[in-house]
């Protein structure tokens, strides 16, 4: 019987980067991208739609209080798990994002393996029985 695949939605306003990141899930048999939101107002719409189990999201396109967008998506979809992936490095605002209930953060710019294992942190999360995929599966 084959794994269930985590289903991964992506919010980011810029669309080179949601079709890197789409390219970069189609190597990963574990991961499957499920969809792309590039603008926040459309974002609780999609996830009631292609629910997925973690919610991959850029700061920037968050609205314009990105805390409260993730605290509206784990009220509303608690088992969705987020993982911030933006360029936004502010401590205090990274800090209101895990707060709110943002489970993992990462850096744009930094080794993308980092962003993987991220993901399969924060889906294990939802499936604590499941083995956790390392990043070094795929990615030296």
């Amino acid at each position: 019987m084959a794994a269930k695949k985590t289903r991964v939605l992506h919010l980011e306003d810029d669309r080179v980067q949601t079709q890197l990141f789409e390219m970069l899930l189609r190597g990963e048999q574990d991961l499957e991208h499920v969809g792309a939101v590039h603008e926040c107002a459309a974002l609780l719409e999609t996830i009631e739609s292609k629910r997925p189990d973690v919610l991959v999201m850029d700061l920037t396109t968050g609205g314009d209080d990105p805390a409260a967008t993730i605290d509206t998506v784990h009220r509303r979809f608690p088992g969705v798990e987020i993982v911030l992936f933006t360029g936004n490095d502010d401590p205090d605002t990274i800090r209101a994002a895990r707060v709110a209930g943002a489970a993992q953060h990462v850096t744009k710019g930094r080794e993308i393996g980092l962003l993987m294992t991220a993901i399969r942190t924060a889906a294990a999360r939802l499936h604590p029985e499941a083995p956790e995929r390392g990043a070094s599966d795929r990615h030296p």
